[in-house]
């Protein structure tokens, strides 16, 4: 080559963004040979051209690859220690990727396209920056992993790593995976349709946009100060942390009774909320739409149900407000519902009798004060069961009980035969009693008093003294 031609060379090199070395070497044999052994050291090594790798290439040093790099099958590409892999071309691997493999040292700085097709379990990497596009469609493991780019994209059976650090766009239809104390960090866009998992001591720390698509397990904790759109599955252990926007458009399950969700953002549900555990926390737990199945205990500054439905046999501790288009089943078919707070609604209260023994009939037990305005209570006779003039249950408990005129009142499964009253008793239960007359008018709130008297019902032991307000 000509003085002319090496300063066209270097000329277009700085042009391209590509590196230039003082002392560059481009790296030989091409194609490397199975068996074969490329070495580098030091700096100054480089790719101009299409290179094929089958054999055995160790970078100690520093390699720049301005062209395309093919690790083939069969081939083997190790950086070892404080090596560093810079690519500005194409990078494709179908062989052996590994950093070293004891220590995981090593830097894969991606300025190009990284093309990962391997599915060697072997496959272990260091530090993995990505300015540009990433596409894994094999497995691929780090120990670090850093996307600033805007077209990271993993479709392959893993990517694993310790720490993921996304600050561009990372799209994953496959299966993206952490150590067991690992970290996801979010300050980008993460787009998750496959499989998300940092479990079962990971972190994730979202501050960006996550949209999830697919299934997120959650580890130690998910601190979420950006925005969570969840159209599926995300399953959360040990303890997860919401102080920003968390919204539930799909399935939000907390397993475990030791489970716990932190909220003093906002969380969002027009999906299905499971609770198994705690949610706890000062934020606002908002339903628009969707299902909350609370089994263990939910305690927040501000509940409220606008749409869909509540129901389980745990405790809610908070004022809670049930909207027109909302509903509320306490137990689990049947079973009791405990509220620590003030209870308003305008929505449909739905109770289910199965029986007359105890666990057969639905309980709303509220610790604090009800008021109605208007919608309606439901009663739902179930499993078969034939009720009989004489029957009651005491299916409702307040402090105070102010509105009651407003509600309207159904029944299913009554024979048709039969009717129906309340009765308010001093211990501050709701009775229904199942009359012979099958049209009962709804008793005034003032006159509860003359129909308990006349069934004798003042002998009640009291079980906390409680009013009735009209």
């Amino acid at each position: 080559m000509n003085n002319t031609s090496i300063v066209a060379l270097l000329i277009g090199l700085i042009l391209s963004g590509a590196p230039t070395y003082a002392q560059s070497y481009q790296i030989a044999p091409n194609p490397n040979p199975s068996g074969s052994t490329i070495s580098v050291t030091g700096f100054g090594a480089e790719n101009l051209s299409s290179f094929e790798n089958d054999g055995i290439l160790v970078i100690e040093g520093t390699l720049s690859n301005s062209g395309i790099l093919n690790s083939n099958a069969g081939g083997s590409l190790t950086i070892s220690g404080s090596g560093a892999l810079d690519n500005y071309g194409a990078l494709n691997n179908a062989g052996n990727f590994q950093f070293s493999v004891d220590a995981h040292t090593g830097t894969l700085n991606n300025y190009n396209t990284f093309t990962n097709s391997s599915t060697d379990n072997g496959n272990y990497l260091g530090i993995l920056n990505n300015f540009s596009t990433f596409n894994n469609s094999g497995v691929l493991y780090t120990v670090f992993a850093h996307n600033t780019g805007d077209a990271a994209n993993n479709t392959g059976a893993t990517l694993g790593t310790v720490n993921l650090r996304n600050s561009g766009t990372l799209n994953n239809s496959g299966t993206v995976v952490t150590d067991a104390v690992g970290t996801i960090t979010n300050t980008g866009t993460l787009n998750n349709a496959g499989i998300l998992n940092n479990t079962p001591s990971g972190q994730l720390d979202n501050s960006g946009i996550l949209n999830n698509s697919g299934t997120l397990y959650t580890g130690q904790s998910l601190n979420n100060s950006g925005t969570l759109n969840n159209t599926s599955n995300l399953r959360s252990a040990r303890q997860t942390n919401n102080s920003g926007s968390l919204n539930n458009f799909g399935i939000l399950e907390i397993y475990y009774p030791e489970d716990t969700l932190n909220n003093t953002g906002t969380l969002n549900n027009t999906g299905t909320m499971h609770n198994d555990g705690t949610i706890a926390g000062t934020g606002t737990y908002i339903q628009a739409a969707g299902q909350t199945v609370n089994n263990g205990s939910l305690s927040q500054a501000s509940i409220q149900f606008d749409g869909g439905g509540l129901s389980g046999t745990g405790t809610i501790t908070g004022d809670v407000s049930i909207g027109s288009g909302a509903s509320v089943n306490p137990g689990n078919s049947p079973g009791t519902m405990t509220i620590n707070g003030n209870f308003t609604s305008e929505g449909t209260l739905a109770f289910e009798i199965a029986g007359l023994g105890s666990g057969l009939y639905d309980f709303l037990d509220i610790d604090g004060n009800a008021s109605f305005s208007g919608g309606n209570i439901q009663f739902d006779f179930i499993d078969g069961f034939n009720a009989a003039a004489g029957n009651y249950w005491d299916f409702m408990s307040a402090d105070t009980i102010s509105g009651w005129d407003t509600l309207s009142f159904t029944f299913n499964g009554l024979g048709a035969e039969l009717g129906w009253s309340f009765a308010h008793l001093d211990t501050g239960e709701e009775r229904l009693w199942i009359t012979s007359n099958p049209v009962t008018p709804v008793p005034e709130p003032g006159s509860y008093a003359m129909l308990m008297t006349g069934l004798g019902l003042f002998g009640l032991a009291s079980r906390r003294k409680k009013k009735y307000v009209a």
